[in-house]
């Protein structure tokens, strides 16, 4: 067989900026040293990535790469990786160049010795990654994520008609407070319950998950340290914490954040709560007066099929679009029970499992 002109390595320091490089190159968009840093090297997991290169000369021109997560599966803590930023040089993706780059990478990643620490693989493809994956990368259905959206208000279409000007940003406001009290009826205040904004994650955060990750058969890890990571440090982006209390104690959390553009969408990162009658439905409610309060014209989450806040999602955000997220999997212990896998129901998942937000 020819030589195809490039190489497979493992990452070595000093390679974060041609790395940066072949993002910008592959996705039309700038990565700062920080947000890599930030995702591949500070994840809470030990070790926090696995990263291979495809090397010609001194560019780099194909990555595959995994994060890798504390879960608890099965009740017993594992370590799991989900493939991230897998990427071509766009020079390189023509004709049988880029299937025989993509497959000489994962055969790399999969004969790597932190396999066998790991206990499955996971992720959620786009359509493109999906096909590939089914065929080449022995990846299996795990099932469909839901991902429902509620309207907040008209004053994306006031915008479309009249501009940015004085006028809508007017509508926009008195809409807001008519549609704020309006959700407010018919879910009157819980007892003692109340929810506040917090500026960080204290160690009740821990003991929360404790007490709640019991409910689900496979879930990753959200105690503090691993919340602090994904929405408390991560470079240019603001996530807000509203917490769930009674008196002291924290009874549950969602995290939530805003995308601007043409379109403000407010999108549910997280959501975990004790089970009891009203609670997911008061974070919820304060996550949709958030997004009223922020100027969002859509709200967004993700449902897995079957997931235990599922009914109470499809109340809150009552449309879907009409494709779901695909979520696979591939085992690797095989002391893991098979039925883990079965369906998504089993699985604790939400958008900030992903990382598009």
């Amino acid at each position: 067989m020819a030589d195809p002109g490039w190489k497979v390595r493992k990452y070595r320091p000093g390679d974060e900026d041609g790395i940066n490089e072949l993002y910008r190159r592959a996705f039309g968009a700038p990565r700062s040293p920080q947000e890599w840093r930030w995702k591949f090297q500070e994840a809470p997991a030990e070790p926090p990535s696995l990263i291979y290169l495809a090397v010609d000369g001194h560019r780099i021109v194909g990555q595959y790469a995994v994060l890798f997560f504390r879960f608890l599966a099965g009740g017993r803590p594992v370590l799991a990786a989900q493939p991230a930023d897998n990427m071509i040089d766009p020079d390189w993706r023509r004709g049988l160049g880029r299937s025989r780059m993509q497959r000489a990478l994962y055969r790399a990643i999969q004969e790597d010795p932190l396999r066998a620490v790991t206990a499955f693989g996971y992720g959620f493809p786009n359509r493109e990654h999906y096909r590939i994956g089914r065929k080449f990368l022995e990846y299996r259905d795990l099932g469909p994520v839901e991902v429902r959206h509620r309207s907040l208000t008209w004053a994306r279409h006031v915008r479309r008609l009249v501009g940015e000007g004085r006028p809508s940003r007017v509508w926009g406001r008195v809409e807001a407070r008519v549609r704020g009290r309006l959700l407010r009826f018919g879910h009157p205040p819980l007892n003692g319950v109340r929810v506040t904004r917090l500026e960080r994650f204290d160690d009740r955060f821990d003991r929360l998950w404790d007490r709640v990750s019991g409910a689900f058969e496979v879930a990753a890890v959200r105690d503090r340290r691993f919340l602090q990571w994904r929405y408390g440090s991560r470079p240019a982006c603001t996530y807000t914490i509203l917490a769930l209390e009674r008196g002291p104690s924290l009874l549950g959390y969602a995290i939530v954040a805003v995308r601007a553009g043409p379109v403000r969408f407010g999108r549910v990162a997280d959501i975990l709560c004790l089970p009891g009658r009203g609670l997911a439905e008061r974070l919820l409610l304060s996550a949709l007066e958030f997004f009223l309060e922020a100027g969002c014209d859509l709200a967004e989450c993700w449902s897995p099929s079957g997931g235990v806040y599922q009914e109470v999602f499809s109340r809150f955000f009552p449309r879907r679009i009409p494709e779901p997220v695909r979520a696979v999997w591939k085992r690797y212990d095989p002391g893991l029970e098979p039925s883990l896998f079965s369906c998504l129901s089993r699985w604790h998942v939400t958008l900030g499992d992903a990382d598009g937000v």
